[in-house]
């Protein structure tokens, strides 16, 4: 499958895109630190994407079809395995008759899953 000339350019374009709603969403309800991080947030990316484009000099591929399947297959499991646990800690949670969970610990448990999961990645996508 051929890329096109703009597919590497994918991360700048999210961050414009980003921008652009951030600004948009700005006319409803003004909040200028949000703004400004938002913006922040955008920049840093675009400058992201800028290193990354200038500093490839070949036309290889980053990620070859074992990578992204071995990606896949661990975001896979790793999903079931988080969603089982949070059915099996729920049911636990049933037999001892806890009513009401807090927000913030729900909130907690998946920054949680997404750290790891992101952490994990970086490693499969190494081997």
């Amino acid at each position: 499958m051929k890329n096109s000339k703009y597919s590497k350019w994918t991360l700048t374009f999210g961050a414009v895109g980003a921008i652009i709603g951030l600004m948009l969403s700005q006319f409803i309800n003004f909040n200028f630190p949000g703004m400004l991080g938002g913006l922040t947030a955008g920049v840093i990316l675009i400058l992201i994407n800028i290193i990354i484009v200038m500093r490839k000099s070949d036309n290889t591929p980053e990620y070859d079809e074992r990578i992204i399947n071995n990606i896949k297959n661990y975001y896979f499991y790793a999903s079931l395995v988080f969603i089982g646990t949070a059915f099996v800690l729920l049911s636990v949670l049933m037999i001892m008759e806890i009513e009401m969970i807090a927000v913030t610990t729900i909130f907690i448990a998946f920054f949680i899953y997404f750290a790891i999961t992101g952490l994990g990645a970086m490693i499969v996508r190494r081997r």
